[in-house]
């Protein structure tokens, strides 16, 4: 515990500082008790940085990285030699140079929790280290699958997983991780900056020179996981039958995406809709651009961790399709919230697509009910609260109590969260 009483916690991101889950992160550190908890980042990447993470003047420790190495399902993903000398070779390039330089740093800042905000793997340095300082160590999920073999290796080693989502929780039970261990934590969103009656727009429409037509858009990463080849495909159907409408495509390229992102851009030519479709790139703007939609479409193409964007678009009120795969369903109450349909269908999501904008009533009823579903199970305030008595109870466990009670509304018992219920 430092002089002024607060909890010293390091939170690891090591992802390239742009995706949902660094948004999360600093979404989360912008709700976090700073009476209680003192934050330090350490950004294990060689992307972008962390601005909005900064831009809250919390301290952002550079941690190198020389290369991303994930072993993967029986150390796949490796280059030569058996599997055990291939995991060794990530253990030595990747992981122990890593540990020790968290090692230095937990130890020099007194940090009395370590919380790691991406995958196990990639966090592997971070929950070594918290190991050897003795430090509990937490860990987030952000993904919807069975662990791979190197996965349960490392589990053990964590005292505390939060998931993000009902399916998440159920995989990762059924990877051996006790429920007692498990705590579900959906991402929440600032209501204020997602109010459909403070956001507007029509700048971003004026700005991008998008006529007073229907707007369809998908505000993602641009990654084969997010569907933009799906989406564009079933825009070219779409513009067969009905004319005007124009389609957004939201969101950064990383370069291992640059060549899918150069097809897509190849196949809006070779479809001969390029008049109707616009690329943005990446955009800071989110609220307003996404209050530009009169429809929102995330098209995930096999799986989702969580899906921020979509709990953006029903914040602000607008209409939602997504697809079956991954948490998408959740969010969307299995079709009681927005429109669900099977993932890598075009034609079922240009179906779907053409039916909103014909059915304006339909999209309004949907809308509005994404809306409240989303006020009630998504909110930064509920996020925070729940995090928070996850960190009170390592803590404590630590020998280290911080001294609040919990939150109104904050969770209680493990592996609940969301709507109360249970996840059995």
């Amino acid at each position: 515990m430092r002089g002024d009483g607060r909890a010293p916690v390091l939170l690891v991101e090591t992802g390239r500082g742009r995706g949902g889950s660094a948004r999360s992160l600093s979404r989360l550190l912008s709700g976090l008790d700073r009476r209680r908890f003192a934050p330090v980042v350490a950004f294990h990447s060689d992307g972008h940085g962390l601005p909005w993470v900064e831009a809250q003047g919390i301290e952002v420790v550079p941690i190198a990285r020389r290369r991303v190495l994930h072993p993967g399902e029986n150390g796949a993903g490796l280059a030569g030699g058996s599997r055990a000398v291939q995991i060794g070779r990530f253990l030595a390039i990747e992981v122990l140079p890593g540990a020790r330089a968290l090692v230095r740093l937990i130890r020099r800042r007194g940090i009395r929790l370590v919380h790691v905000n991406n995958q196990l793997l990639s966090g592997l340095p971070a929950i070594l280290a918290a190991r050897l300082c003795g430090v509990p160590v937490l860990c987030h999920l952000r993904i919807t699958r069975p662990l791979t073999r190197v996965e349960r290796w490392v589990a053990p080693l964590v005292d505390r997983f939060v998931a993000t989502s009902r399916m998440g929780i159920e995989c990762f039970r059924a990877s051996g991780i006790p429920a007692a261990r498990l705590q579900l934590i959906y991402n929440g969103i600032e209501r204020d900056a997602y109010d459909p009656a403070t956001v507007d727009g029509e700048g971003v429409r004026r700005q991008l020179g998008v006529p007073d037509v229907p707007l369809v858009g998908v505000v993602a990463r641009i990654a084969r996981v997010k569907g933009q080849r799906q989406f564009l495909e079933a825009a070219a159907r779409v513009l067969a039958y009905r004319s005007p409408v124009q389609f957004l495509v939201v969101g950064g390229t990383s370069p291992p995406e640059a060549e899918y992102a150069a097809g897509l851009r190849a196949y809006v030519e070779t479809a001969r809709i390029a008049p109707h479709v616009t690329f943005t790139g990446w955009r800071e703007d989110v609220p307003e651009v996404t209050a530009a939609l009169d429809l929102a479409v995330q098209p995930t193409a096999y799986w989702e961790g969580f899906c921020n964007a979509a709990v953006e678009a029903m914040m602000l009120e607008k209409p939602v399709i997504g697809t079956s795969a991954g948490a998408l369903g959740e969010i969307l109450d299995q079709g009681r919230a927005g429109i669900v349909l099977p993932n890598n269908e075009p034609d079922v999501l240009a179906g779907a697509i053409f039916d909103l904008l014909a059915s304006p009533r339909k999209a309004r009823d949907l809308a509005r009910r994404g809306r409240e579903r989303a006020e009630r199970l998504f909110t930064l305030e509920k996020t925070v609260a729940d995090l928070e008595c996850v960190y009170d109870l390592l803590l404590a466990r630590d020998g280290d109590p911080v001294g609040r009670g919990t939150r109104p509304g904050a969770m209680g018992a493990p592996a609940a969260g969301g709507d109360g219920r249970r996840a059995a």
